[in-house]
């Protein structure tokens, strides 16, 4: 992605961590994470199966279009937090987790679903943990506060609907655009680029 350098990475994140003790079944297990997430991109978030197609000498800006190989395996992972599991360990991980890059050929997200946190100062037991990352690409803050709503309800009640089910939501198509109209796209842009770097710098300039 443009203005991307390995030792600075352009993704935003968060970690929350849940107390599972109003489930009916006392805990909050990886399964059910990963099936909700799979059921949140399915049915309000495609753009998270969606990876950036380039242009070769990049001679445009990169397309989302709908990653064919999405394996939600190389996104969401089971990680159990290392002895001595304290949350000096925890900041170490998820320092280590937000240093990597994300992989450039796949959507740009990445998350962990966090265990063995019972000797976190201050956590319930049998608490866990969600790490999230995703590229600023991808979502700005207002779109990643979308998703981290899509993952969440209201009560703690097992039948309680998702805080975004029922409300309106535009899923664009992501089918990637034919070679001509890609190149096609490239010229006008480079072409009308001047300009509208003009246009931008007599807005600016008055103010």
């Amino acid at each position: 992605v443009l203005g991307e350098i390995p030792n600075v990475p352009l993704h935003i994140g968060a970690l929350f961590i849940y107390d599972p003790s109003t489930c009916p079944s006392g805990s909050i297990t990886f399964e059910q994470l990963r099936s909700l997430v799979i059921t949140l991109i399915d049915k309000s978030l495609p753009i998270l199966k969606c990876r950036p197609e380039k242009l070769p000498f990049i001679m445009d800006k990169p397309y989302w279009v709908d990653d064919e190989n999405f394996n939600i395996d190389y996104h969401l992972e089971r990680y159990a937090l290392p002895q001595p599991a304290n949350w000096a360990a925890l900041h170490e991980l998820a320092g280590r987790f937000h240093a990597r890059p994300l992989h450039q050929e796949r959507p740009l997200w990445e998350a962990l679903y966090l265990e063995n946190l019972d000797h976190l100062a201050g956590i319930p037991k049998g608490s866990v943990g969600f790490l999230f990352k995703i590229h600023h690409a991808l979502a700005d803050g207002k779109v990643a506060m979308k998703i981290f709503a899509a993952l969440h309800t209201l009560s703690p009640e097992p039948d309680a609907p998702l805080i975004l089910q029922g409300k309106d939501i535009e899923n664009p198509d992501f089918t990637a655009p034919g070679m001509l109209s890609k190149y096609t796209r490239a010229y006008w842009h480079s072409v009308s680029g001047p300009f509208k770097l003009a246009k931008n710098i007599a807005d600016i300039v008055p103010k």
